[in-house]
Formats: C-alpha cells, sequence, structure tokens
C-alpha cells in the first residue's frame, strides 16, 4: 500500500500584534529567542520567544516612511532601513529596553526602489579595499539615488566608502537585491553579489570594479530576491517576479556562474529568500501566502507551508538552526521548527 505524503506542520507559535503587514524579520546571532520583526507603518517589536510576547516596541519610521528591512550588526547593533532611503543604526540594549531610544547613526543614499540592504558577513575582513585590520561587520551594501549604483557605507561613520556603477559595464538596469559573501578568488575579502531588473546576477570585487567578476542572466522577469552561501561564497539561489527558483554556482574551471538547477513554483512571485546556516536547506517567502522548503544540497523540494492567509515578506532561521520566522502581510509572524539540525 502507498504511503501517504506527510502533512506539512503547523507554525509552533505565531505572534500577533502588527496591525498591518510585517515587512521583515531578524534573529539576534547568539540569542535565539531575540527575534525583531517590523511592518510596513515603520513599527518595529522586540520578540522574547521564551514566553511569546514582545518587550518593547518602537516607531523607527512614520507610516509614509515605513520599513523595507531589519538586521543585525553584529550582536550588539541593530540596522533598519526605510523606503525612502534612510539607514540608521541602534544600539540593542536601549533599542529593546528604552522607550526614548534614538539612532547612534543616521545616513540616506535617497534610494526608493524596493532593494533591502546587505550586511557584512561576520567573518570576512573589511570590505573597503586595500584594508588590513581586524574583521569589520559595520559596513552595508545598497542602491545610491542613482538605483544602478551600488553604494557601500560605513555604518560607524556614516561614510560612503565606495561604489559600484553597473551601468558602465552593460543594460542590467536597476539594482533589485544584495548580498554579500566571501570573496570567490580572495576569500579573506567580500564579495557584492547583486540582482537586476535585467534578470542578470552579477558578482563584484570592489578591489576591482570595473567589470563584475562573473555575471549571468539566469531570469526572464527582473531578479526580487537571492541569498548566497556566505561562507565558501561559490553558490546561491535567486527568484524574482517569474515561476523559477535558480540555484546557481560559480564554476572555477570555467570562471563562470552555472544553473545547477531551476524549481518551478505553480505561482509566480517570491519576496525574500534564506539558506539556512548549514547550508542543508533554504526556505522561500512567495507571493502566494506559501512558505517553501527546499533541500540546498540534494535541490528538490521539501515542504510548502500554508499557514498564511496573504502574501509572505520575510523568512529567516535562528542562528542554532532550530527555528525559522515567516512573516506575512496579514500581520502575522510564525515560528516554525522545520527540519532542525540532526
Amino acid at each position: 500500500m502507498q504511503r501517504s505524503p506527510m502533512r506539512p506542520p503547523d507554525p509552533v507559535t505565531v505572534l500577533r500584534g502588527h496591525g498591518c503587514g510585517v515587512q521583515a524579520v531578524a534573529f539576534h546571532p547568539e540569542n535565539n529567542a531575540l527575534l525583531l520583526s517590523g511592518d510596513s507603518n515603520g513599527k518595529v517589536k522586540v520578540w522574547d520567544l521564551t514566553i511569546r510576547r514582545p518587550k518593547e516596541e518602537r516607531d523607527v519610521n512614520t507610516p509614509e516612511v515605513g520599513l523595507l528591512s531589519l538586521h543585525f550588526c553584529g550582536p550588539n547593533h541593530v540596522v533598519s532601513q526605510g523606503r525612502d532611503g534612510m539607514v540608521k543604526c541602534w544600539d540593542l540594549e536601549r533599542f529593546a529596553t528604552a522607550s526614548d531610544a534614538q539612532p547612534v547613526s543616521t545616513f540616506s543614499t535617497g534610494c526608493y526602489n524596493f532593494c533591502r540592504l546587505a550586511c557584512m558577513p561576520h567573518s570576512s575582513k573589511s570590505i573597503i579595499p586595500n584594508a588590513d585590520g581586524p574583521p569589520e561587520t559595520s559596513t552595508v551594501a545598497l542602491p545610491g539615488s542613482d538605483t544602478s549604483i551600488i553604494e557601500l557605507w560605513d555604518l560607524k561613520t556614516c561614510v560612503k566608502v565606495s561604489q559600484i556603477d553597473s551601468a558602465k559595464c552593460g543594460k542590467f538596469g536597476m539594482c533589485m537585491a544584495l548580498k554579500l559573501s566571501r570573496g570567490l578568488e580572495s576569500p579573506g575579502f567580500c564579495n557584492v553579489w547583486a540582482g537586476y531588473e535585467s534578470g542578470e546576477i552579477a558578482c563584484w570585487d570592489l578591489r576591482k570594479s570595473a567589470e563584475p567578476l562573473v555575471n549571468e542572466n539566469f531570469n526572464s522577469e527582473p531578479i526580487m530576491t537571492m541569498d548566497v552561501d556566505d561562507v565558501k561564497g561559490d553558490s546561491g539561489v535567486c527568484g524574482g517576479a517569474d515561476v523559477n527558483v535558480v540555484m546557481f554556482k560559480y564554476n572555477k574551471t570555467v570562471h563562470k556562474l552555472e544553473s545547477v538547477h531551476v524549481f518551478q513554483n505553480p505561482r509566480p512571485g517570491l519576496a525574500d529568500l534564506s539558506i539556512r546556516e548549514d547550508k542543508r536547506i533554504f526556505a522561500s517567502a512567495g507571493w502566494d501566502n506559501h512558505v517553501r522548503i527546499f533541500d540546498f544540497k540534494k535541490r528538490r523540494p521539501l515542504a510548502v507551508l500554508k499557514y498564511h492567509r496573504q502574501a509572505c515578506n520575510a523568512v529567516c532561521f535562528s542562528a542554532d538552526m532550530e527555528h525559522m520566522s515567516s512573516a506575512s502581510q496579514d500581520g502575522n509572524v510564525a515560528i516554525w521548527s522545520i527540519y532542525p539540525p540532526k
């Protein structure tokens, strides 16, 4: 007798309280019980998952500006990004406890598109060319007022330290997705990965940014989201407004990006992709209200999670890999225990 397929799990818990769509979620890099969620009205909640309640909430932006992304920059700082290109860095302790907390630094690129900024991996050197200092986590990448230009900013000094003008290298169009990873050819440094409205993926080395290290067109529609193996820096996954979820890898022999597998979802549109730290699985947040789980190593679909009632906007994994969070336009954040590490 044929065995019936296993039913996808329900969420471990659901965090409610946002009065509008939740745009971003972020687990603390060390404290797995601390989660941030931010909504389209600019409100951020700091959740204590041991009691499943918010310990603090604050308006980081006005509803007109809203919130585009949230990140932890190391264990002690939070970075928020508004839809107006304004980036604010907050001290985590005051952010999570003090009602009158103010950002420790603020800058704006004047970018009004929907590309989320990228934070630097903790294990890499400064992204600034020719820098030889200790590991630096205060550099972020995001588009400028000209959305074909990628700007690199130091959160500590609020100074633009470098930029990539991709318009000089081809008709890539607007930058739609960004990630920073370990270098393809110089493992001690970072590369900038960018997805464009042309469907192109490009990898840049800031020390020689006149042209990308490698680039390839994987999608017929704009790239809306991507994630990269930030340890090896040689593989990743991307998706956009079509039905394709493309896994790609850098072929060192021929010095080329290659598509290694393409998943085709039943319905188009992805808002976010996240590869778990152990590189065993990755998750997608779909416009069709579903979160999908894929096997990153064996390149096969694993589960479809159907709790949310409206489009999913973001997914992320906890540092201990025991849990995953998903954020939706329905105003809820779901916490899942999905394929925990063995």
